[in-house]
């Protein structure tokens, strides 16, 4: 009698989704309806009252397995999103890498040219360099609608007014080097050399970024 019981949990789970959650559920219901049997069973009835009554005691649990599809739905629309959130975060890295790149290389075509087309070709670089950066920021991980919900109002009365502070002091520190470069270059005309002021102001936006995120 136990295979037929099982044979008919097994019909009314035909239509659960394949996880976990469901399965311990239908093992539970499996083995509360063999109690229910055996005790039965041994208080008299014969076997066909018995495992009708067993089976009777489980109920209609149609909308219990619609619970349980709907946490699956849930439970692997959140695996596909956290999926996307790590390839957009690879995606981004590579971006901010050749991003890097290109401003290591801006100076190489002054180096190698000596001339005003050097400087062109230098531009150039940099103006691929910051297009690729600004691009990378459509691959930013977002959180998700909860999240986002929770930390509001901390962000807008703590973290926004910083980080508007530090968009602004950034952009001048940035302008303020490309500025402070080229009067140095076409000063000293020691292109192989400059160059170095962009991985120095680098290191320093780094740094005011992060004692801005510990505060």
């Amino acid at each position: 009698m136990s295979k037929k019981i099982a044979e008919y949990v097994n019909f009314i789970f035909r239509n659960a989704p394949n996880t976990r959650e469901a399965m311990e559920l239908k093992e539970e219901i499996e083995n509360n309806v063999s109690d229910k049997y055996n005790k039965l069973v041994a208080g008299g009835l014969d076997e066909e009252q018995a495992f009708s009554k067993a089976i009777a005691s489980i109920g209609n649990i149609d909308e219990l397995l619609d619970e349980l599809k709907h946490s699956a739905v849930k439970e692997t629309s959140a695996v596909e999103n956290e999926n996307r959130q790590k390839e957009k975060k690879m995606i981004r890295v590579f971006l901010e890498a050749a991003a890097v790149m290109l401003f290591v290389l801006c100076p190489v075509p002054v180096i190698m040219l000596s001339n005003e087309i050097g400087v062109v070709w230098m531009f150039v670089l940099i103006a691929c360099g910051t297009g690729v950066w600004i691009f990378s920021s459509l691959f930013k991980s977002q959180q998700n609608e909860d999240d986002i919900g929770r930390s509001f109002a901390e962000y807008k009365n703590h973290y926004k007014p910083k980080r508007r502070l530090f968009r602004k002091t950034k952009s001048l520190i940035w302008s303020c080097t490309t500025l402070l470069y080229l009067i140095i270059s076409f000063l000293t005309r020691r292109w192989d050399i400059t160059w170095i002021i962009f991985i120095v102001s680098g290191i320093g936006v780094s740094i005011l970024d992060i004692g801005m995120d510990e505060d």
